[in-house]
């Protein structure tokens, strides 16, 4: 396994899990903490977070998918 293949099989896979773990915690943290003119800012964070880590999810999904293809 070189370096690349383990990038892309262990070390993205954990990256992502750790930031889905993050950014939970975050949201957790956040709405006890919130007010409301924090909201929107709050709002942002979350959904970019989200966003941020359904792209790492998916380009995860890609790397491991193709390696066991091949």
């Amino acid at each position: 396994m070189n370096s690349y293949e383990l990038f892309g099989l262990v070390i993205f896979p954990v990256a992502t899990i750790i930031l889905g773990i993050a950014i939970f915690l975050d949201i957790r943290k956040e709405h006890r903490n919130s007010t409301s003119l924090s909201g929107i800012i709050i709002t942002l964070r979350i959904v970019l977070g989200a966003f941020l880590f359904l792209c790492f999810l998916i380009l995860s999904i890609i790397i491991i998918y193709n390696y066991l293809r091949y």
